[in-house]
């Protein structure tokens, strides 16, 4: 049905892809597999058509085929749902799903009913309710995932790709995911379905193609590969076990204290222990409530159960400002929608969080505000040309050190940070990891939610591994290893 020949993929210097050839056979189901950075999103990408390949040759049928954009892999019978949803949030669900093909009428015009039954039939084949009027900005994440995948099935394709799209989902909402794709297969649709839940792929898949480092580490049937040896292709490395333990160790000097932490069905019963100057990492496969976690410590989610101490004081941080005022600060590795202000200058990035301090009506000098700025630019080396310069002008390497240059200025008691490396060089990204290790020396505590394996391996002296919502394992020390990370997030 579909065949890929020696398919290689670069970003500047990075090799996304090397020489990737697979077949898929007609109703067949594969797990595509592989570790963070593996090339698996961008495999996907390529046949949903967003994103192009640099050379190497698709063939469906037979016939070779070029794929240049969505439209052109939906006319081969591609169709892709994604875990990040390609959802319109102020379109209804069956807008969203018919968009783009429409049942008409012989007059031309959009028959209502039709397409409303379209969309009702596929629903109800899943087993799953859900109400097609709605928005989905206001629907539960799981019911957001359900209408990506329904929607990709309505175009009726002869290759179904799913980009981790039981991430959001609950068990039972799985197990009907299941049942459906079984039923496609028998009726000839090859699906391919990525998943770093790896006791997903034995209920459904007969086959794994495993990639690493941009190249086919393996391609082997499931019946006689055991999830071991799926994380050996996947990593080069024998799996090992870890030691599970309830959370890091009290001190006299611990700084932020949780117990029982809950975050509606995102975080349950989360409870740590972080001390004055330590970096504390937070890993975990994508969706598993890392990054709920850190937003709940800083107020931005609300947080449905459990306690919280600072200092050992019993808070309630109710929003962003007021984490601020306790001594709390926060670095996104959204930089466009949650941490820079694009159309301020430099000066103005840097000096933000300092502002709050002062209140609403609060005097601040300009003289104070242009050498404070300065002297950060200066001290961390940010290449910028005037501190009056909108940040926008800056890379995004030397905007992400004006974000963290902004709570230098402030040295909050504990900075947390959600995936603040992310879309940066390696060279900033060095650069970064020396802002939090000078800050940690001067006392700061630092909490950082990484998708890196690497970056929290580097940095950390804890790493908090979230599964399902909760914190799996805790490593340090000896068990501090990439094997044991790896396991740790696949519930090993």
């Amino acid at each position: 049905m579909l065949e890929i020949k020696h398919v290689n993929k670069t970003y500047g210097a990075v090799a996304a892809l090397r020489g990737v050839s697979l077949s898929l056979a007609v109703g067949e189901i594969t797990a595509l597999l592989g570790a963070n950075g593996s090339g698996k999103s961008t495999l996907v990408k390529i046949l949903g058509g967003s994103v192009k390949e640099d050379s190497g040759e698709i063939y469906i049928g037979g016939k070779r085929v070029h794929i240049n954009g969505s439209g052109s892999a939906r006319a081969n019978r591609i169709s892709a749902a994604y875990q990040e949803l390609s959802l319109i949030p102020r379109m209804t669900v069956i807008e969203n799903i018919m968009l783009g093909h429409y049942v008409k009428n012989k007059f031309g015009r959009i028959d209502i009913q039709k397409n409303r039954e379209c969309a009702a039939s596929i629903f109800a084949e899943l087993g799953v309710e859900c109400d097609l009027d709605a928005y989905p900005q206001d629907l539960a994440p799981s019911a957001r995932s359900i209408v990506e995948i329904v929607k990709a099935v309505s175009w009726n394709p002869g290759v179904l790709l799913l980009d981790e799209v039981t991430a959001a989902l609950h068990h039972d909402e799985a197990e009907r995911l299941f049942a459906f794709m079984r039923t496609l297969a028998g009726r000839g649709v090859s699906i391919v379905m990525v998943t770093h839940r790896l006791g997903e792929i034995y209920q459904v898949a007969g086959r794994a193609v495993i990639l690493r480092n941009g190249e086919v580490a393996a391609d082997t049937p499931l019946e006689s590969c055991d999830i071991e040896t799926v994380v050996y292709h996947m990593t080069g490395k024998i799996p090992e076990t870890h030691k599970r333990e309830a959370g890091g160790a009290a001190r006299d000097d611990a700084v932020l204290e949780i117990k029982g932490m809950a975050v509606g069905d995102a975080v349950k019963d989360v409870s740590m222990t972080v001390n004055r100057g330590e970096i504390i990492g937070v890993g975990g496969l994508e969706g598993q409530g890392q990054s709920q976690f850190i937003r709940a410590v800083y107020g931005v989610e609300r947080q449905t159960a459990g306690e919280m101490k600072i200092k050992g004081s019993p808070v309630r941080i109710h929003d962003a400002s007021d984490a601020v005022r306790r001594g709390i600060g926060f670095v996104s590795g959204d930089r466009n929608r949650e941490s820079i202000f694009p159309i301020m200058s430099i000066r103005e990035n840097l000096y933000s969080a300092k502002m709050s301090y002062g209140g609403m009506f609060g005097f601040i000098s300009e003289g104070r505000m242009r050498s404070s700025a300065q002297k950060i630019v200066d001290d961390y080396g940010i290449k910028i040309g005037r501190v009056t310069d909108p940040i926008s002008s800056l890379s995004g390497g030397n905007q992400q050190k004006v974000v963290f240059g902004r709570w230098i200025l402030v040295t909050p008691d504990i900075l947390l940070l959600d995936d603040p490396t992310k879309g940066v060089d390696v060279a900033a990204r060095r650069e970064l990891h020396n802002f939090l290790k000078d800050a940690a020396d001067k006392g700061m505590t630092v909490i950082i939610s990484s998708s890196d394996n690497d970056e929290l391996l580097e940095i950390s002296e804890r790493i908090y591994v979230f599964y399902e919502g909760k914190i799996y394992g805790v490593l340090a020390g000896d068990d501090k290893t990439e094997e044991k990370l790896i396991s740790a997030m696949m519930g090993l």
